[in-house]
């Protein structure tokens, strides 16, 4: 065997070990800190009335919000979330429709959410730090928690090493008994069937705003089954759902560059007895975050 046979022989191996490198991704950010990002969301929503109309939306919101790290260490990572601006385009003729849901979108705008997540990105706690007033804005029973949840942004990391060209499965599967109450007929119970699964692929180390990220790709199915019972009256409910996404993580801190994902998912509400009626509708959601400076 040549020189050259033998160099190049090495070149092949190393660059082989070097592919199969394995990191175990954590956040570890600077303390005092600033991360900016853009969230933009793309749906096309299509719905059926009960009265057999269909109806078509399309709309983009955007989003732009700053993380503002407090403490990062082996405990994890907690920051303040300050959304700037939900900025809503949507195709609806109904002003009055465009304008709740642009209301809706900007509850939290410029209120500080303080979150703390575990270094692998578990989410320990939310709390706003200026009163969210949902209880006025949506009635009774509306919470801060319904929407200080939208402020963990970081996403969950695996929690152990992995390296290019793995593969792993996750599924859960439950059984619940939910009640439910509805206007003029009461309260029902019934049963709800949950499954889920998620094949996980991690690809190659590419250079994203001057990190080394590692990509880590996935696909979903979800299911969801309901069957609820008042007195003379069933209600039945099937939602599926399609996931697909691809996540660019720093390699040194864990910080997620870029994220991709798209939904697709289609729903039937049905009721049958002494009222019937069959209601389906499909959402298709494209969904993009990006670091917007460090």
């Amino acid at each position: 065997m040549t020189r050259i046979t033998l160099l190049i022989t090495f070149f092949v191996l190393l660059a082989g070990g070097l592919r199969a490198q394995p990191y175990l991704l954590r956040y570890q950010f600077e303390k005092n800190s600033q991360l900016r990002f853009k969230q933009v969301e793309e749906t096309t929503a299509l719905a059926q009335t009960s009265d057999g109309r269909g109806t078509q939306i399309e709309r983009k919101t955007t989003r732009y919000f700053t993380l503002s790290i407090e403490e990062a260490g082996p405990e994890g990572v907690q920051y303040v979330f300050v959304q700037d601006t939900a900025i809503v385009g949507e195709s609806s003729e109904d002003a009055a429709v465009q304008r709740q849901y642009l209301d809706f979108q900007n509850i939290i705008t410029r209120k500080p959410i303080r979150v703390r997540q575990s270094p692998s990105g578990k989410i320990l706690s939310t709390i706003a730090l200026e009163p969210l007033n949902i209880e006025k804005l949506l009635g009774p029973g509306a919470t801060d928690a319904m929407f200080t949840q939208q402020a963990a942004i970081l996403p969950a990391l695996p929690t152990d090493e992995i390296k290019p060209g793995m593969t792993w499965t996750e599924t859960t599967r439950d059984t619940l008994y939910p009640s439910k109450e509805l206007p003029r007929i009461g309260r029902g119970s019934g049963v709800r069937f949950l499954a889920h699964t998620t094949e996980y692929t991690v690809g190659g180390t590419e250079e994203k705003d001057h990190f080394l990220c590692l990509k880590i790709s996935w696909k979903g199915n979800a299911g969801m089954e309901e069957k609820i019972l008042y007195g003379n009256l069933e209600e039945f409910t099937e939602d599926k759902t399609q996931t697909s996404g691809d996540l660019f993580i720093a390699i040194e801190n864990g910080l997620p560059v870029k994220l991709d994902i798209y939904t697709d998912q289609e729903n039937t509400r049905a009721l049958f007895g002494e009222q019937s009626n069959v209601i389906p509708s499909s959402i298709r959601t494209h969904t993009t975050l990006e670091l917007f400076s460090h």
